[in-house]
């Protein structure tokens, strides 16, 4: 199984995801491998109920003999919407960037325009790093 599978709960689509003790198993994992001199790009981690999770090695070297493995945990999605502020309505459907393996890594969300409407304020966050 990956992280890239979803499911559904209370009428609301959810991503499946890895808590931050398996991110720190799938690093150990990764490093116990590379002491062996047999580097991964992927490691395996048993999960309860019968689940393997599939996760990808983000980076990993060997430096004053200390073997370093990192994954990259996943972060919360980015939606974008504009609204209309005097009637508080949607202008648009919402733009989602996923936040799959991307904890601490750089968004940014477009200026769009929309007929008859000014632009009136820019979010502060409207760019940033993906964050929980």
């Amino acid at each position: 199984m990956t992280i890239d599978e979803f499911n559904n709960k209370n009428g609301y689509t959810q991503r499946y995801g890895f808590t931050t003790g398996t991110t720190a198993t799938a690093a150990a994992i990764g490093a116990a491998y590379l002491y062996l001199q047999k580097e991964k790009r992927m490691v395996d981690v048993d999960l309860p109920y019968g689940i393997t999770l599939s996760i990808p090695i983000e980076y990993s070297k060997v430096e004053n003999n200390e073997y370093i493995c990192c994954v990259r945990k996943d972060a919360g999605d980015v939606t974008a919407t504009y609204v209309d502020v005097d009637t508080n309505t949607a202008l648009n459907a919402p733009e989602v960037q996923s936040g799959v393996r991307k904890l601490g890594l750089h968004y940014d969300t477009d200026q769009k325009s929309f007929g008859d409407y000014d632009l009136i304020t820019v979010p502060s966050n409207k760019s940033g790093k993906f964050g929980v």
